[in-house]
């Protein structure tokens, strides 16, 4: 079985069983060997031959000497501790990175297994080959750091050895020991002193720091993994937190926690503690007044700098997984905690949306049971935090975690679009029917269930962030494409098992007559059936539009405010819509929209942009554009424009004014180019394609569902507060 295509890696393929029956076998062999020589010496001597270690040369020549195989057992079992501590690291490595079993946990390197129990393990980052050569290292270093810390400053050479040794397991170990949490406080915050009246004046100053708490951070959190012999300290937590209302160990913690890749049984543990920690304190207490700027040692850190649940929530962000938990720990309930009543320090709100976003969207799926579904504690914690947002006084707790609701929003838009159905939740919670989303083919992930009123207050309050609401609409456009492309494709299938069934009762049939029943069948078709299954899906689709550009509050923008920032990140969809393809079902990037942004950035000069931006005149207009857009390329990818080898009338290279091949051909390979890539003359040809009457055989039905779709989202939501 070949290695994983991992260039410039050190790939070892290790199957554990094979591997710990090997271990067995080497034990067993280290304890029998050595007896063998007495009875061999016995065996030989009853027929009169002299003694085995005599005759192998008693320790001269090329004979291994006396007591050979007492020699190899001993050789053997000196090996055993080595292959059991590299065989438990590698299967302690976390799963999650690689998505399976074994893992790739920055600090081990493990890949998923391939195949008949094997663990590919990347060994490249292992500088140190045993245990003994990474505690030699790890103590060598610890010294030179011990002495550089005393004099407040770290030597470039000792901070370059260190990173060479940040994910190695062994050295990492010992370093954790050699090195403990007190004295990694003390370094920190000796170098933070030595450097911080520098640091708005010396950009490298605040950068030695960082990478000093970036490396640091990554050697601790390798050093969790260890396994078997090689662990750390099990009171290594407890130490790690002592003195928790005090600033240097405060702002030690915020540095440690905020990189590293931690175990995540030593991670959840630590969570709870520091968290139960903070809630056993009361107001005007030592760990409060911590954070307030003015508190000696270390006044001039900043109280962001201090925070334990800052670094916490930091750490969260990093590990989903040990967030799902934290969030939904049933004897700690923290989510309402952290989101209404806790103060945070400056910007650091922004950290606590961070890792709400990693708890709800890293991990999306429909597994049983339900109760053990990671899927299922996401959509459970969007569901509560949502309707924690939609408290006037959580909004202001935490003003900047706009762009996280933004992006749990666009996580979740076949819930968002429930709503336009009128499928309203009364209380927070999770969908668990079969199918949570009929909209798409397959079976979907866990819904969230959302409360109406909820989305309506929390999407305006988060769209005065044009990103957050830029990353909302980038959202639905590609729920939308997902969606049409679904019952397009159900739709061509249609027409195609109804126009074979035709051919098969016309076998006389001329080409002309095939043609034109072909068209005839698409015509009625987009009339009726599955087409009116398209269009309900699209008004339905503009429904769930609408409500988004009124939270906005940009659905009755007039031309006169189109400078408006939200508008104009509107227009940037648009422009990019029809780039967007049919992704994993269900699955939507939350950085979609910053993707779409780069993307029209390189296509286009903003001369160019500002003529394609000028099409529309209001939102609606837009929105029109963009489901144009959208439904076209769709019913263009499926067919439903009809043939194009002969074309179709309602094809456009059916156009007298733009053929196939022309200046003003937009077709690529047969689908739609992006509006913002189109050429002057393609982008005429194509609006002259759209209002085509010829065209409008097929493309007048979704065309009106659209602003159908718009109309009728005006009953179903009103902009929050009017």
């Amino acid at each position: 079985m070949p290695a994983p295509d991992r260039p410039g890696r050190a790939m070892l393929g290790i199957d554990p069983e094979l591997m710990t029956r090997l271990i067995q076998a080497m034990r067993r062999a280290g304890d029998t060997l050595p007896d063998l020589d007495g009875h061999l010496d016995r065996t030989l001597g009853s027929v009169g031959l002299p003694p085995y270690a005599v005759s192998a040369g008693a320790g001269t020549g090329g004979g291994m000497g006396g007591g050979r195989l007492r020699d190899l057992g001993h050789h053997i079992s000196a090996k055993v501790p080595d292959l059991q501590g590299r065989l438990d690291l590698i299967l302690a490595t976390p799963a999650a990175a690689f998505g399976g079993r074994g893992g790739g946990a920055p600090g081990f390197g493990a890949l998923s297994t391939s195949g008949r129990g094997v663990i590919w393990a990347d060994e490249s980052a292992w500088l140190s080959k045993s245990p003994a050569a990474g505690a030699a290292a790890a103590a060598a270093l610890a010294g030179r750091l011990r002495a550089e810390g005393k004099k407040g400053a770290i030597n470039s050479q000792t901070l370059a050895e260190l990173a060479k040794h940040q994910n190695d397991p062994y050295f990492a170990v010992a370093f954790a020991i050699q090195v403990p949490p007190s004295q990694l406080r003390t370094h920190l915050a000796a170098l933070y002193r030595t450097h911080a009246a520098r640091f708005d004046a010396d950009g490298e100053s605040q950068a030695e720091v960082e990478r000093f708490a970036v490396i640091l951070s990554n050697l601790i959190a390798t050093a969790t993994h260890g396994a078997g012999s090689m662990k750390i300290p099990r009171d290594y937590a407890d130490r790690l937190i002592e003195h928790l209302d005090t600033p240097e160990t405060t702002f030690a913690l915020g540095k440690l926690l905020r990189h590293g890749r931690f175990d995540e049984r030593f991670l959840r543990d630590l969570v709870t503690k520091i968290y139960d920690h903070e809630r056993r304190q009361p107001p005007g207490s030592s760990y409060w007044l911590n954070l307030n700027p003015g508190v000696p040692p270390m006044c001039e850190v900043p109280p962001e700098l201090k925070d334990p649940m800052t670094a916490v929530a930091a750490a969260l962000a990093n590990h989903p997984a040990v967030a799902q938990d934290f969030f939904t720990d049933p004897a700690r309930r923290p989510l309402a905690y952290l989101m209404r009543e806790r103060t945070w320090p400056g910007v650091t709100d922004a950290e606590l949306g961070r890792a709400l976003v990693a708890a709800t969207t890293t991990y999306r799926d429909h597994g049983e049971p339900a109760g053990e579904s990671r899927g299922h504690k996401s959509a459970l914690i969007a569901s509560w935090a949502v309707h924690f947002w939609n408290d006037e006084s959580t909004r202001t707790n935490l003003p900047h975690t706009r762009l996280s609701v933004a992006r749990i929003f666009a996580g979740y838009l076949n819930d968002l679009h429930r709503l336009s159905d009128g499928r309203f939740a009364e209380k927070p919670g999770v969908i668990v029917l079969p199918d949570p989303d009929p909209y798409l083919s397959g079976i979907q992930s866990y819904g969230a269930a959302f409360e109406p009123e909820a989305v309506k207050n929390v999407m305006t309050w988060a769209f005065s962030d044009p990103d957050a609401f830029g990353t909302v609409a980038a959202g639905h456009a590609q729920y939308s494409v997902d969606v049409l492309d679904d019952k397009a494709a159900e739709l061509a299938a249609e027409i195609e098992t109804e126009f074979t069934k035709w051919c098969d009762e016309h076998p006389t049939a001329t080409p002309a007559e095939i043609a034109a029943s072909r068209q005839e069948i698409l015509e009625s078709r987009m009339a009726g059936g599955g087409g009116q299954q398209f269009n309900s899906a699209v008004t339905s689709l503009s429904k769930t539009l609408f409500a988004i550009t009124d939270a906005a509050n940009i659905a009755n923008i007039t031309d006169a405010e189109h400078s408006d920032e939200r508008f104009n990140a509107f227009r940037d969809i648009v422009l990019a819509v029809v780039d967007l393809v049919p992704g994993p079902s269900g699955q939507i990037s939350s950085s979609l929209f910053e993707s779409m942004k780069d993307g029209l950035s390189e296509q286009i000069t903003t001369s160019k942009a500002e003529e394609a931006r000028s099409a529309a005149d209001t939102t609606l207009g837009e929105a029109v554009t963009l489901f144009e857009g959208a439904t076209a390329a769709a019913m263009m990818r499926h067919g439903l424009f009809g043939d194009a080898s002969e074309p179709a009338i309602t094809h456009p290279h059916a156009s007298v004014n733009y053929p196939k091949g022309s200046s003003g051909d937009f077709l690529a390979n047969g689908q739609i180019i992006a509006p913002a890539r189109m050429s002057d003359e393609q982008r005429d040809a194509y609006r002259e394609w759209l209002n085509r009457p010829e065209t409008g055989r097929v493309f007048r039905l979704p065309v009106s569902a659209i602003k159908d779709g718009f109309d009728a989202g005006k009953n179903y939501y009103t902009r929050a507060g009017e």
